[in-house]
């Protein structure tokens, strides 16, 4: 439920909109955010969300994927949780991590 009030606040406080991309990152993981744009920069304007890990073989986007320390969303990909989160809360969450929540 944590994140589901931090997401909340975020959204209500219209900052996330400032910007393309909103970048989520564990205390304990080195982020280097020029090294992170060329990766991104493609789906400018798409609503895209890049999970941090591989637990879901076969989940798009292919590839490897770090394990709970970043996650990645495109400003039209919170607006599509904005808009639809209340569904998502309807769902039987409890035992989910975020990244799994945020994927529904």
């Amino acid at each position: 439920k944590t994140f589901m009030i931090a997401w909340g606040s975020l959204i209500d406080s219209g900052l996330l909109y400032e910007h393309d991309f909103t970048v989520k990152v564990d205390p304990d993981a080195v982020f280097l955010p020029d090294r992170l744009v060329k990766h991104v920069l493609p789906q400018k304007g798409k609503p895209v969300y890049f999970p941090n890990c591989n637990l879901w073989q076969g989940a798009p986007p292919y590839g490897p994927k770090l394990y709970g320390a970043l996650e990645v969303y495109s400003v039209p990909a919170i607006k599509l949780y904005s808009a639809g989160h209340g569904g998502c809360e309807g769902l039987d969450w409890h035992g989910w991590g975020e990244d799994y929540y945020m994927q529904m």
